[in-house]
């Protein structure tokens, strides 16, 4: 029981109050529709922008798909270094908060310029070689980087609303159990204290009654009851007998002084 409480303890205690299988499985639902709405959107305005001019301003599926693969290691780090950190103090909370997201965000373009270059696209590769000379005098990589920034940075918060929420969930729910199980035991302690002195008040009774035959009946080193009664109502018997009688020799001594002084005088 000890160590399987144990082993609980550290499962909840891996980031926040959740277990490994409930940080991994949020996180991972959230990322896999974030991947999701993404591919679709860039999709959708690639076809779009198609029908108007011949460069390509949206990675395609695959490309994007890499991205986001590689982007989910860091931003299992990110959530689980997050949940470390907490939000308090908040004055220092908050700034490696926000270190937590914008690295994040700043790390999703480049991410996505070495997904491209993975899956042998030859156009990008041709930019990412341009923007390799001076990429942040660039006004195409500045400009693409920041709308990433911008597109990731709020997902990110989004998602860590997600996942805080549900560790402060979590944590509520497991002190409403342990809380629940504390008032189960104390009302189980309770009820097994009452029978116990129940079971002890009655072997008292019964000890005290037993003792108390075996000195009247078997040793009879005690008198019963009603012998004790009987006892006492024969000595009150007694002493009002005696008391009659003193009162009645007190009259026959008076009467013989009477006589005694009457024949005197005579």
């Amino acid at each position: 029981m000890i160590g399987m409480e144990t082993t609980e303890l550290r499962a909840r205690r891996f980031a926040g109050g959740l277990s490994l299988r409930q940080f991994l499985g949020i996180t991972g639902l959230f990322w896999v529709y974030v991947v999701l709405s993404n591919i679709l959107y860039a999709y959708s305005m690639r076809i779009g922008i198609s029908r108007m001019t011949n460069v390509s301003l949206f990675a395609a599926w695959d490309a994007r798909f890499l991205q986001h693969l590689m982007l989910l290691p860091i931003l299992l780090v990110s959530y689980w270094a997050s949940l470390r950190i907490q939000w308090r103090p908040l004055w220092i909370a908050l700034p490696l908060q926000v270190i937590l997201g914008a690295v994040f965000a700043a790390i999703a373009y480049p991410a996505m310029l070495v997904a491209e270059m993975t899956m042998g696209r030859e156009n990008w590769h041709e930019t990412v070689m341009q923007h390799g000379s001076d990429p942040w005098f660039d006004p195409t990589f500045l400009s693409l980087w920041m709308a990433s920034f911008v597109s990731f940075l709020p997902t990110y918060g989004f998602g860590l609303a997600l996942v805080t929420g549900l560790a402060l969930y979590t944590r509520f729910r497991n002190s409403e159990l342990r809380l629940a199980a504390l008032e189960r035991e104390w009302s189980a302690a309770r009820l097994a204290a009452r029978a116990a002195l129940s079971w002890v008040r009655g072997f008292a009774r019964s000890a005290q009654a037993n003792v108390a035959e075996y000195l009247q009946e078997e040793s009879r080193a005690l008198v019963s009851k009603p012998e004790v009664e009987e006892f006492l109502a024969n000595v009150d018997q007694l002493r009002e007998t005696a008391d009659r009688i003193e009162a009645r020799i007190a009259r026959l001594e008076r009467r013989l002084d009477g006589r005694r002084e009457l024949e005197g005088s005579a």
